[in-house]
C-alpha cells in the first residue's frame, strides 16, 4: 500500500511540472477503433468520422455537419458508410447530417463559450489588481522623505489577491506554454491596431510581459478601441511601451476631450498678426521701419 501511495504522488508531481497544453481537444475513447458500432468502417472511414467531430469541435457546430463540408471530408462511399452508423442523422433542412450523440461526449457551445469568458473575467480582474499595486507603489516611490511610511499595499490586498490566485495561475500556466510564434502572432495582431509605430522591439518585451497574467484577447481590443477613441490626438498619442506599462488597456472609459489650449509661441504669433492688422497710433508703416533701430512705440495722445 505504501509504495501504491509513493508511486501515486510521484505520478501527480510529475503531472504538475508538464507544462499545460491549451490545444483543443475531442473525447475519443481508446477502444473506438474496436468498438462494434464503427466494426462495418474501414480505418480510412474511421478517420474521418474523427475528422468530422474535431470540425464540430472547432466550429462548435453541436454536432452538426454542413453538406458542404461532410463532402469535402469524404467520397460518396465512405459518406453512405458512417451514414448508416447509429448516432448520424441526415438532414434536409438545413442539408447535413447530425451526430445524434455529440454532446455526451464533447462540450457545448454554451460550455466553450462560458468557459472562456470565466477565464478572461478572471484575467481582467488580476490585471486590475497589479495595475492598483503598481499606482500605489509608484506614488509612495514618489511622496515625501518626510511623510511617515505607508502600508505595503501588497499586504492590503492580501485577501483579495488570494481569491484571485488561482485564476491568475491559470493564466500564467498558459503564458508558459505559449510558443514563440504563438507569442509572435498575438504581438502582430496588436502592433496593427495600436496607432503609434514607435519602439517595436520594446513594446514587444512589454506586451509578452503583459499576457502573463492577462488575456491577450482583451489587451487587442482595448488597442482597439484607443486607436479608434474620437478624443485621441495623434501628438499625444502614448508610446506603445508606455501604454503597456501603465497597464491602460485596463481602462475601460474613452479619454477625455481636450481643451484648445494656445502655446506661448501660438499666443505670439496671434499678437503679432494682430498687430500687422491693427498698428498703434502715429506708428509708421511697416516699410519705413528701420530693423537696426530700438523698438518704440509712442503712446497715443
Amino acid at each position: 500500500m505504501r509504495n501504491e501511495s509513493r508511486s501515486s504522488e510521484k505520478l501527480t508531481l510529475l503531472e504538475d511540472e508538464m507544462p499545460k497544453d491549451n490545444r483543443t481537444f475531442i473525447t475519443i475513447t481508446v477502444d473506438m477503433p474496436r468498438h462494434p458500432n464503427y466494426a462495418e468502417l474501414t480505418k480510412g472511414q474511421k478517420f474521418v468520422l474523427i475528422e468530422a467531430w474535431c470540425h464540430c469541435r472547432e466550429y462548435k457546430t453541436d454536432g452538426f455537419v454542413s453538406k458542404v463540408v461532410w463532402n469535402g471530408l469524404a467520397t460518396k462511399r465512405d459518406r453512405i458508410a458512417i451514414e448508416s452508423l447509429k448516432g448520424v442523422e441526415v438532414i434536409e433542412s438545413p442539408p447535413g447530417i447530425q451526430f445524434t450523440d455529440y454532446l455526451e461526449h464533447q462540450q457545448s457551445k454554451a460550455e466553450i463559450d462560458e468557459a472562456v469568458e470565466k477565464a478572461r473575467s478572471a484575467g481582467r480582474k488580476g490585471g486590475l489588481t497589479r495595475a492598483e499595486n503598481a499606482r500605489k507603489a509608484q506614488a509612495d516611490a514618489q511622496a515625501p522623505a518626510k511623510q511617515p511610511l505607508k502600508q505595503n499595499p501588497r499586504v492590503v490586498q492580501a485577501e483579495e489577491e488570494e481569491e484571485l490566485e488561482e485564476s491568475t495561475d491559470v493564466l500564467s500556466k498558459r503564458a508558459r506554454t505559449r510558443t514563440p510564434t504563438q507569442r509572435q502572432e498575438l504581438f502582430d495582431r496588436f502592433w496593427v491596431c495600436y496607432p503609434r509605430k514607435s519602439g517595436r522591439k520594446a513594446a514587444q518585451t512589454k506586451f509578452e510581459i503583459a499576457i502573463r497574467d492577462n488575456d491577450p484577447e482583451l489587451i487587442i481590443e482595448a488597442a482597439k478601441r484607443y486607436a479608434e477613441d474620437p478624443n485621441r490626438e495623434d501628438q499625444f498619442t502614448a508610446m506603445p511601451t508606455t501604454w503597456l506599462n501603465q497597464g491602460r488597456y485596463l481602462d475601460e472609459s474613452p479619454l477625455p476631450q481636450r481643451s484648445s489650449i494656445q502655446t506661448a509661441s501660438q499666443r505670439g504669433m496671434a499678437y503679432m498678426s494682430h498687430l500687422e492688422k491693427n498698428p498703434p497710433p502715429n506708428s509708421p508703416p511697416p516699410a519705413a521701419i528701420d530693423p537696426f533701430a530700438p523698438l518704440s512705440i509712442e503712446a497715443a495722445s
